[in-house]
């Protein structure tokens, strides 16, 4: 199985915000991640796209979630880097959305050892003496 391979991990489409939930892979699940977000005081913006994120997880997962493996979730966000181009914020949020899915929700600790890469840092520009004499 290619879990890498885009149309197994189709981008996720919450258009229904009044009802984020419908037409959600795994509704039931959705449904329970949504009540632990919403209880443990996460911001709409902030439950929207772990939503997002777990829906195409579930979408791209080839078995059902109680069976997900700590390697579906390495090829998800392996795929997510590869194929969708994203920097590593958007991959840690993914990320975040993953493990609060698994730690709270499904009680399984599948995804606490994968580290992600921080974001990465950039040198400031630095005017040359004659670069500001010139403003």
């Amino acid at each position: 199985m290619d879990y890498t391979a885009k149309e197994n991990f189709p981008e996720g489409n919450l258009k229904d915000t009044k009802n984020p939930i419908a037409g959600l892979a795994n509704e039931q699940w959705a449904q329970k991640l949504k009540q632990e977000l919403v209880v443990s005081g996460y911001s709409a913006k902030t439950m929207k796209m772990y939503l997002c994120y777990f829906n195409e997880f579930s979408k791209g997962i080839n078995r059902p979630l109680e069976q997900a493996e700590r390697d579906d979730v390495m090829a998800f966000l392996a795929g997510k880097k590869e194929k969708g181009n994203v920097s590593n914020a958007t991959l840690a949020l993914a990320h975040a959305a993953l493990r609060f899915f698994f730690h709270k929700v499904a009680h399984k600790n599948i995804v606490e050892d994968i580290t992600i890469a921080k974001k990465a840092k950039k040198l400031p520009t630095v005017l040359s003496k004659e670069e500001i004499r010139g403003l």
